[in-house]
């Protein structure tokens, strides 16, 4: 707005110049007039028409103030927005849990890995699980792939935790390790994270990398234990194994459909236990 008034300067000067000088000398000059016909021949006096004039220019007056207070309103709503999205954002990344990953010990050709995941951040993280562990080749095939997954229950400020990957001797050069993990902070909230490690050689020593995944509702696979794997979708908060439970606990385990199995969303941050009831329902049942 101001920036358009700054462009046409000399515009806006002439318009105040008219509205306060122009139209009085316009009212005094048509006043000097006499006119011959009646109709034009003014029934009331020039100091009249000036004070309705000046009525006028306060009701604009008026007018524009509220307008420009309402603008500034809205310039300071704006502002405050763009500052609580900045504390919200601060907020977040202060109550995100951020970790390390180590490799602490395995055998020969990196063969039953052992992880330290340490939490390197001031606050708790709780229902940690690690899924989608894969080792890949160079030309990105599959080489291993995990069944289960990874649960740990919290870990503590600048605490870490062991895990075991289980996994095979590597067998070719260039290989890469590959997970995703979960977790809530104290508010409750998830985050995702991607974690990746190279292997130039069977023996070199991975280093592991890990990254936070900004959008926590995408879909992804969740490998259930001994059972084919299951496409699910997330969605924070509202996602919890009481959904399945309470499906469950009306005794009706063995009429369920798989149209009302389809419609149910959960979590991966469930105990383990939750789990196999989901598992009982196989692939190969569903038409």
């Amino acid at each position: 707005m101001f920036d358009r008034m700054k462009k046409h300067k000399k515009l806006i000067a002439f318009i105040i110049f008219m509205v306060i000088f122009g139209v009085p000398l316009i009212i005094h000059i048509l006043f000097k007039l006499h006119p011959n016909i009646d109709f034009f021949v003014a029934e009331w006096t020039a100091g009249e028409i000036l004070s309705y004039y000046g009525s006028i220019l306060a009701f604009l007056g008026t007018v524009i103030l509220g307008a420009l207070s309402l603008y500034q309103n809205q310039i300071i709503k704006q502002e405050s927005d763009k500052r609580a999205e900045l504390l919200e954002q601060r907020k977040r990344k202060s109550n995100m849990p951020r970790f390390r990953l180590r490799h602490v010990g395995s055998q020969g050709n990196i063969q039953k890995m052992q992880l330290d995941i340490e939490n390197i951040s001031e606050n708790i993280a709780n229902d940690i699980v690690l899924f989608d562990v894969k080792i890949l080749s160079n030309s990105k095939e599959d080489l291993w792939d995990k069944k289960s997954a990874i649960h740990l229950d919290t870990i503590q400020a600048n605490d870490k935790a062991t895990i075991y990957l289980g996994n095979p001797a590597l067998t070719e050069d260039n290989c890469c390790f590959k997970m995703k993990m979960n977790c809530n902070d104290k508010y409750g909230d998830i985050h995702s994270y991607k974690i990746w490690a190279f292997c130039k050689t069977i023996s070199s020593i991975p280093h592991f990398q890990i990254e936070e995944i900004k959008n926590t509702e995408t879909p992804w696979t969740y490998p259930f234990r001994e059972f084919t794997t299951y496409s699910l979708f997330i969605i924070p908060k509202y996602s919890s194994a009481s959904l399945i439970i309470l499906s469950f606990s009306s005794g009706q385990l063995g009429t369920l459909f798989p149209s009302v199995l389809v419609l149910l969303k959960f979590s991966p941050t469930s105990k383990p236990h939750f789990f196999l009831i989901c598992a009982m329902y196989r692939c190969d049942t569903f038409v």
